[in-house]
């Protein structure tokens, strides 16, 4: 991850989560560790999806800034071939739709 890349990132993160994100680098050698991790976690993930997880982090994030892992998990979300594999479509019926539901709670015991 390119260091004006990683930078822009700390800045929106410091920008959204003020001194929750910022706290954690006090000091020269801790934003050095800090931007050491952060980049080698994020080096092979294109800008392009970390700026849609950036987009992302206010509804999934609200409160507190996400971890590293939790930050590039976001941004493989739809990226993922097994996160990809798509479940069959629901029946175009309602009504086959509504018995396939009543099934489901029937089978999981949720009457």
């Amino acid at each position: 991850m390119s260091d004006n890349l990683l930078t822009r990132l700390f800045g929106v993160l410091s920008g959204q989560y003020g001194n929750k994100f910022t706290s954690l680098i006090q000091t020269e050698q801790s934003e050095e560790v800090v931007r050491k991790v952060w980049g080698n976690a994020l080096a092979d993930i294109p800008a392009e999806d970390i700026g849609q997880a950036l987009s992302k982090l206010p509804v999934d994030f609200p409160d507190w800034p996400p971890t590293v892992g939790q930050f590039l998990a976001v941004c493989k979300i739809g990226k993922d071939p097994i996160l990809r594999q798509s479940l069959p479509k629901p029946p175009g019926n309602p009504e086959k739709a509504l018995e396939a539901i009543e099934e489901m709670k029937r089978i999981l015991n949720c009457r």
